[in-house]
C-alpha cells in the first residue's frame, strides 16, 4: 500500500500544479500530444518537464511506479505490471467537480501480460481491463490495492470491485457523477 499510497501523493502535486485537473491516461505533454499519466506523474515528483516513456528508466518502470507483489518481470512494449489510472470517466477533468472523491478509484493494481508487440497500458475502465490474459490479481490471488481520489488507499477483493459504470450504484468506483 506504499507504493500505491506514494502515487497518490504525486497525483495531488500533479493536480495542484494543474489547474485542479487529473492528468489523462495519455496526451498529457503538449504540443506533441504524448506523455501517459505515468509520465506526468513522475516528471511531477521529479521536478522535470514530460516526456513520452519518461516513467521508464533504465528500461524498466521507475521504482515507485512497480507494485512490489507484482509477479510478472516487466517488458514495457508487451506487458503491464504495475499500477492503472481509471479512465471511465476520470481522467482530465477538476477534482472539484468529484461529488464524493472517496468512493472513487483514482489507482488502482494492474495486471495486463499481452505477449504481443503492443503496449496494453496503464489504465482501466471496467473490472475486467485490471487484470486480463494471463495476469494475477495481486494480493491473494483475488484483491487490488485501490487509492481513492480523495488519496486513502484500500485492498478491495475482485468480487466487491463493480465490474464497470453501469454496475455500480450510483457510478460509485468508476465515475464521477
Amino acid at each position: 500500500t506504499n507504493t500505491i499510497k506514494q502515487l497518490g501523493i504525486y497525483m495531488a502535486m500533479y493536480v495542484d500544479d494543474n489547474e485542479g485537473k487529473v492528468p489523462n491516461y495519455s496526451g498529457n505533454a503538449k504540443p506533441s500530444n504524448a506523455a501517459k499519466w505515468q509520465d506526468v506523474l513522475y516528471a511531477t515528483n521529479m521536478g522535470k518537464l514530460p516526456t513520452d516513456w519518461g516513467h521508464i528508466v533504465n528500461g524498466t518502470l521507475a521504482p515507485d511506479f512497480r507494485c512490489p507483489s507484482a509477479k510478472h518481470s516487466f517488458n514495457h512494449v508487451q506487458d503491464y505490471h504495475g499500477f492503472g489510472i481509471n479512465y471511465a470517466g476520470y481522467a482530465d477533468l477538476a477534482i472539484s467537480t468529484f461529488k464524493e472523491p472517496s468512493t472513487l478509484m483514482g489507482l488502482f493494481d494492474v495486471d495486463r501480460p499481452t505477449g504481443q508487440n503492443w503496449w496494453p497500458g496503464g489504465a482501466a475502465k471496467n473490472r475486467s481491463e485490471i487484470v486480463y490474459s494471463t495476469g494475477t490479481w495481486h494480493h491473494n490471488g483475488n484483491s487490488a490495492n485501490i487509492c481513492f481520489a480523495d488519496g486513502h488507499v484500500e485492498l478491495k477483493r475482485k468480487e466487491t470491485i463493480p465490474a464497470n459504470k453501469d454496475d455500480a450504484n450510483d457510478g460509485k468506483m468508476w465515475i464521477t457523477k
